[in-house]
This record gives structure tokens, sequence and C-alpha cells, in this order.
């Protein structure tokens, strides 16, 4: 599926801003809205957009003002749609690097071609390689819970499978700064001899001297034990200062209430720079437990993972897929949020046109990867 471009509207009047989306979606456009500066931040932060259409007078600022931020993120033309039409706004809004200025009450038809004229100077070439360069798209709420992860000892992400722990994990990794030391695990069965095991290995890399002694300590299952594995933990990972980041995946695998006892005792005295991140599909720790760790603690659940409307939206603009608010809202009710859902959903609609009828995950699977037409590629 091709589009003819992406277009930001930034536009405090919600009767022109619908009006002009809804005209350039029919020319087939993918369309950003914002009615103040500060959505339309958060807009750029999706997708750069091929052509910018800037009202001048808004809640929040000027729009030309806002140009020179835009300016810095991309060189998309700038049409200025604007009831200020004095001489000395439209040279200042020209002056500031506008490429066109429409003053209001203005033609339908004419915005209509001035912006079609300025998404013919964008090339399908440079579009593509702009695509290949966004970054992964995580919903700004998400980040928001997922940026306390550097001022908590412990952060869990407690959803079930297919809500995006992993992957949000894995990209907000890899946005850290590059001084930062991450460590990685994920628990493969529930045993916890493996568990230690893997666990002590992790820091081979390191320090080769700090594994054998983690080995050599076993599960720390008593106080004792517990308190050893801070101090070797403290001199091993504070030498330089350095933050530091643990992830633990699928925690949920061990059932194990020592292995809690131990996280929770850790928690408690490790230097400030350590930050430990459990996934689980479920709860890990109890009632009484949460209050122990009470202030030390970051919780994401199922419902910071979830997609609204909106982010359903920006995910499939990420994606070359522009979609209509009616159809983003109608994905977020049916998939409830669930990012595996709505990539099943994108990908049967990007194959035939429409979006899948049933809301049960195992079909929906079942019709958009094994299809009849893909019968001699079941095999993995």
């Amino acid at each position: 599926m091709t589009e003819a471009g992406i277009v930001l509207i930034v536009e405090d009047n919600p009767k022109i801003l619908d009006l002009n989306r809804r005209i350039l979606e029919q020319d087939g456009c993918v369309v950003l809205t914002a009615k103040t500066i500060a959505e339309a931040r958060q807009r750029l932060k999706i997708a750069a957009p091929d052509v910018a259409v800037l009202d001048v007078m808004l809640p929040d600022g000027s729009g030309i003002d806002f140009l020179a931020e835009l300016r810095a993120v991309s060189n998309a033309p700038v049409l200025f749609l604007t009831a200020k039409s004095d001489r000395e706004d439209v040279m200042a809004g020209l002056g500031a690097g506008g490429n066109d200025y429409i003053t209001k009450p203005y033609d339908i038809d004419e915005f209509r071609m001035r912006v079609k004229s300025f998404l013919n100077l964008v090339s399908g070439e440079q579009r593509i390689k702009k695509q290949a360069s966004k970054a992964a798209y995580l919903p700004e709420r998400l980040r928001g819970k997922l940026g306390f992860i550097h001022e908590f000892p412990l952060t869990t992400i407690v959803a079930p499978a297919g809500y995006g722990k992993t992957t949000a994990a894995r990209i907000f990794a890899s946005e850290l700064p590059t001084d930062s030391r991450v460590f990685r695990l994920n628990i493969l069965s529930g045993s916890l001899s493996d568990f230690w095991h893997d666990f002590s290995k992790m820091f081979a890399g390191i320090s080769g001297s700090f594994s054998s002694a983690l080995l050599r300590l076993g599960v720390p299952a008593d106080p004792a034990s517990q308190r050893e594995f801070v101090r070797l933990a403290g001199n091993a990972l504070s030498d330089d200062g350095k933050p530091v980041y643990v992830f633990i995946d699928d925690f949920h695998q061990l059932p194990d209430q020592g292995i809690k006892n131990f996280f929770i005792f850790s928690l408690r005295h490790m230097p400030e720079h350590i930050h430990i991140v459990l996934l689980s599909r479920i709860p890990i720790f109890a009632q009484d437990e949460w209050f122990t760790l009470s202030g030390r603690i970051n919780e994401i659940t199922e419902h910071d993972l979830r997609y609204g409307p909106r982010e359903t939206k920006d995910y499939f603009i990420l994606n070359g897929v522009p979609i209509s608010d009616g159809d983003a809202a109608r994905l977020s009710e049916v998939t409830e949020g669930w990012i595996s859902a709505l990539y099943l959903n994108m990908k049967s609609y990007t194959e035939t046109g429409r979006f899948s009828e049933t809301k049960d995950i195992h079909s929906l699977m079942k019709a958009t990867l094994y299809s009849p037409s893909q019968t001699g590629k079941r095999s993995f």
C-alpha cells in the first residue's frame, strides 16, 4: 500500500482541522493533526512530515516560531494557513522559512492543490529512505513510565503474553546512554539452579571473578548469603559509577518464594545506580511484599501497555498504513489495545484491504499467518 505523503496540520480550530484532514486523506495522505505546538512536538516523534500546514496564532505560541523547531528535524515544505492577512504578517511567515502562505477564509480546492504540489516535490525514494530511518514507536504515555526506571531500584512490567513487554524493554534499553551497563537474562525454566547459573554467568563479561564468586555463593536463601551478594555486587558493579540495568524476562517461570525474598532484600540495600527490571505474565509480589517495597518500585501494568485510539493510529502511520480515526477507535476497542492483535490486523489490512472480523487471537493468527495460500510455508 502506498500513500501520497505525510502531512502535519497544526490548527486550533477543530472544524478547519477536521475539514483539511478529511480532504487530504481522500487524496491518500497520511495526516498528523495537532491543535497546539505542544501536540505538534509529539506528532513529530511519530513521523517526519513531507509537508507541514501551520496556523500562526496558536494557544501556546506562534506557528512562525514553531517553524524553527520543525526545521531542526525536517526540511519539509511549510504552508502557513492563517487569518493574519497583513502584508507584514505574510512577509514574516515567508521570511522565517515558510514556502507558501494562504489567508483565511480560503478556497478548499486551492488549498488541496497547493499541498499536492508540495508533495510532488518529495520523491518516492526520499520517503522510502525516511521511513526506513524511523525509530521504533512507543506511546508517549508508556515512554513516561519506562523513564522512571532510572529513578527506582526495581521496575516490574507485568502483563499477559502479547502486550509487548519485551519489546518495550528492548527499545528502552537500546536508547540508554552508551556508557550504561546493560545485562539481560531470559528465564527458560522453573529450575532454581539453572536460573542462578545463568544469572551468575550473565556478569562474566565485566568480571569473571564476580561471576565465579556468585556461582560459589549459590542461591542466596538466607540473610547472611543475601548480605554477601549485596557486598559482592556493590564491589563489582560500582567501581566506575556507571549506571547498571539488569533485565530479567519471563520471571513468572520462577515460582520459588526464596527468589522473591532475595530480590526484596537486595533492592533495599543495593547502590542507587543499579536498576533491576523484572518482566512477568503474572503479578510478582503479594500485597504485603509490595508494601515492603513501597517507594522502591516502579510498576508498569497491562493498562500502561495498551494502545488507545490515538496510539493505534500512530502505530499504523509509523508502518506506512493510514487508517481513519474511526477505524483506529474500533481496533483499539476490539483488540483491547493488545499490540500483537493490532499487528495481525495491520497485516490482514495490508494484504486484503480489510480488518479481521474475529476477536480471538488464535483465529486471527491462523487467518493472517497460516492462510490457505501459505500452506507450503507453515513449517519453521
